[in-house]
């Protein structure tokens, strides 16, 4: 199995500071049942801020969606 690493900062502020989160679910953002291949405090990137991350393994093209009503810009 081919690994691949993609690390990104991208800071969006969008929408109205007004407004109220809707009280809905979020949804993994991808279709398929997905491993977890980083879990919290992993040894290779997650540290500091990123000590609760979690990543997914996925093949590589794998669709990837929004997590809530939404659109995903890549």
């Amino acid at each position: 199995m081919d690994l691949y690493f993609y690390n990104s900062n991208i800071y969006v502020k969008a929408g109205d500071d007004g407004s109220k989160a809707r009280n809905l679910p979020y949804r993994l953002p991808f279709e398929s049942s997905s491993r977890v291949g980083q879990g919290y405090n992993g040894k290779f990137t997650h540290t500091g801020i990123f000590t609760y991350a979690l990543d997914f393994t996925l093949s590589k093209g794998s669709p990837i969606l929004a997590a809530r009503e939404g659109l995903v810009i890549a």
